[in-house]
């Protein structure tokens, strides 16, 4: 009993000492991670961080989809599993509309910009180049494996694709996901487009709405340009509070889905969203397409209601007339 009374005080000196190395040594493991929305280069939540990757090659996948379909989705079988955002997965479904998602299938042409949170219905997604293009009558979507295990590159290309409504207007891009670091690779082999240049009507980053976790690099800015690339680093550490739910998404692959396309729903979405400072940006828009047309606006109480209308004229232009 003496010696444990003589004991007593360096048994508690050496636990209060153990305490205080704890907090002084202990790692701060939340500060790998961001917040569950985050730009570029992050990280997010889950601890994505994104970098400019300059050191990877382009590579030219060489295996057809098939797809040939505007606002279509096909499913492919990865030749390795690959984790995203804590989920593991082996397949995808590829986008003829410049992204891949992992079980939703969403073949939506309207891009969403991730800094306010994942955009609704599409998923797991990786969006190199989301935007509205049409695989219809020119362009192709592509794969191809690259390398021996542990160290394949799965690639996934868009090759010379036009802009809905713009035939002449064509971007060529691919993603790279890696075996072994799991990391994801986003490569820009020409994206200089007359309407939308370098990404700007292009929503570019990655998201899990099942987590509520985006990570952006762009959204309908000019953020890209030709041999450019984007990499995302699967983290060390990841934040394994996340991937433990998945969220039930419907899986629609079978035929494109249909949307009301064309100016006037165009003007109509960017009306809703932004009000009249649309107009200046759709009139530019319009300038540049083939054929081009010109513009002019008012707004008058047409109805006599007391609420100012929209009256909007457009033409030819006079170098090229109708």
């Amino acid at each position: 009993m003496r010696v444990l009374r003589r004991l007593f005080p360096w048994l508690l000196l050496l636990c209060g000492l153990a305490v205080i190395l704890f907090f002084v040594f202990r790692q701060d493991t939340e500060a790998a991670y961001g917040t569950a929305v985050a730009l570029c280069p992050g990280p997010d939540l889950y601890g994505y961080t994104c970098d400019s990757g300059t050191a990877f090659a382009y590579i030219d996948a060489t295996t057809d989809t098939f797809l040939y379909q505007d606002d279509g989705v096909t499913t492919l079988d990865l030749p390795f599993p690959f984790t995203f955002y804590g989920t593991t997965y082996t397949q995808l479904q590829a986008s003829s509309n410049g992204n891949l998602q992992f079980g939703s299938g969403n073949a939506f042409f309207g891009n969403a910009c991730l800094n306010e949170g994942p955009a609704a219905g599409m998923g797991d997604m990786i969006a190199p180049f989301w935007d509205d293009l049409d695989l219809t009558s020119f362009g192709y979507l592509q794969y191809d494996v690259i390398g021996e295990a542990p160290d394949r590159i799965f690639v996934l290309e868009w090759d010379d694709v036009p802009v809905f409504g713009n035939p002449d207007d064509r971007v060529t891009f691919a993603v790279q996901l890696f075996e072994e670091s799991q990391d994801i690779l986003f490569l820009y082999e020409d994206v200089t487009l007359l309407n939308g240049n370098s990404g700007g009507s292009a929503t570019i980053g990655i998201q899990s709405e099942a987590q509520g976790v985006a990570l952006q690099f762009g959204c309908n800015q000019p953020v890209v340009a030709n041999a450019s690339r984007i990499r995302f680093t699967e983290p060390e550490e990841a934040n394994r509070d996340l991937g433990l739910a998945t969220l039930a998404l419907p899986l629609t692959t079978s035929s494109p889905q249909t949307y009301a396309k064309g100016d006037i729903p165009d003007l109509i979405d960017q009306l809703n969203l932004q009000g009249g400072a649309a107009l200046p940006a759709m009139h530019t828009r319009w300038l540049s397409q083939n054929p081009p047309l010109s513009a002019r606006w008012q707004w008058l109480d047409l109805t006599g209601d007391g609420q100012d209308d929209l009256l909007l004229v457009r033409g030819s232009t006079a170098q090229y007339p109708f």
